[in-house]
């Protein structure tokens, strides 16, 4: 099976296109694992805090991103926790995305690969594809075995389209090239249905209509909704979810990191810490369903 046959069994499964985002940012650290951390340190909190969400979301949610700078900040121990919520999320079934936004010439790029899919058993990772259709080769030989990547394509960040958009003197943008370039490389080596792209929610609006065309029929990684200002009710996410191989990543919205309402901040053990939890994942799949005609638990 692809990438993209694997990711929407996975989404079709669970009725949903929400995506579990693991970032533990360490302002406003829920009070619950904040007392962890006064006690235990930051890793031993972050560790308790991600094992329960992942506990908690694996009947619901499809995917889980974890973003690997957060993890890779505490050095070796960081990187140990992060191998060892990446193993447990793919044991507990979850589609494992590593945002790790890698990119490099092909021997390096090869390591990168053989990290992400050997050491971390993620099934995809994001890379950055401005060193050219290259990395496809590199990492071809997990392509061809069901691994995938997200290329970062249309960013959520304010400057990102004043290179993402920017134009040539045939009026193509970068992002268009990019597509037509990858496709190519990806016929090429036989990896369609290998890769797909990292699209900010918010940059829905910026896209022209023949591009937006194009960018849907890759699997789409969204990232926005929630504390970045994205709304699930915009038209175009209603219609990415009825196609049912698109994923919205939510962290601080859904897991109380950062959050300043008083449901986490009331939460002072881990079972009412988890009910919030449960209340919220219901809340934002709601919007994010695949099929109308199946229920969300």
């Amino acid at each position: 099976m692809t990438f993209k046959s694997q990711l929407e069994e996975s989404i079709g499964d669970k009725n949903s296109s929400l995506c579990l985002g693991i970032d533990p940012h360490l302002e406003l650290w829920p009070p619950l694992f904040e007392k962890i951390k006064r006690e235990e340190g930051i890793l031993k909190s972050i560790s308790y805090w991600a094992h329960s969400i992942l506990e908690i979301a694996r009947a619901d949610i499809p995917a889980v991103k974890f973003q690997s700078a957060m993890f890779e900040s505490y050095g070796s121990e960081g990187f140990r926790l992060l191998r060892e919520l990446t193993v447990k999320a793919k044991n507990l079934g979850f589609h494992v995305i590593l945002d790790a936004k890698r990119a490099d010439i092909a021997s390096t790029m090869a390591a990168y690969g053989k990290s992400a899919f050997d050491v971390f058993q993620a099934d995809s990772l994001t890379v950055l594809p401005y060193m050219g259709s290259d990395i496809l080769q590199a990492l071809a030989p997990w392509l061809m075995n069901g691994k995938g990547i997200y290329l970062v394509w249309v960013s959520s960040n304010e400057s990102g389209k004043e290179v993402q958009l920017l134009e040539n003197r045939n009026n193509e943008t970068l992002a268009e090239v990019i597509l037509d370039r990858f496709a190519d490389r990806a016929h090429d080596l036989g990896v369609e249905g290998s890769y797909g792209l990292v699209l900010g929610a918010t940059m829905l609006d910026q896209l022209s209509e023949p591009l937006w065309r194009k960018a849907q029929a890759y699997p789409l990684l969204l990232p926005g909704l929630g504390a970045q200002g994205g709304s699930p009710d915009h038209p175009k996410v209603r219609n990415l979810c009825k196609l049912g191989s698109h994923l919205f990543p939510m962290s601080r919205s859904l897991t109380g990191v950062g959050d300043k309402s008083n449901a986490f901040a009331n939460a002072h053990s881990l079972d009412a810490y988890q009910q919030v939890l449960r209340t919220r994942i219901s809340q934002h799949a709601k919007p994010l369903v695949v099929s109308p005609h199946r229920p969300v638990s």
